[in-house]
């Protein structure tokens, strides 16, 4: 619902979205349907979702500026 929301608002469509599900790959993959840029599953190492985020951050920054 949080994404959906995300997606549907008009200042937040180009917002980075990385989804931790604790249910599995079948629920991170519908998450990257919904919009998410990337999924991790639980438990996710600290250094590992902060990788991910300054990667999509970074892609985001590139992004703006072409």
């Amino acid at each position: 619902q949080v994404l959906r929301a995300l997606r549907e608002g008009t200042g937040t469509l180009e917002v980075p979205v990385v989804a931790l599900t604790g249910w599995g790959e079948q629920e991170g993959r519908e998450a990257l349907r919904l919009g998410a840029q990337e999924f991790l599953t639980k438990p996710v190492s600290p250094s590992v979702l902060a990788a991910t985020v300054d990667r999509l951050v970074q892609a985001a920054a590139r992004e703006r500026h072409r």
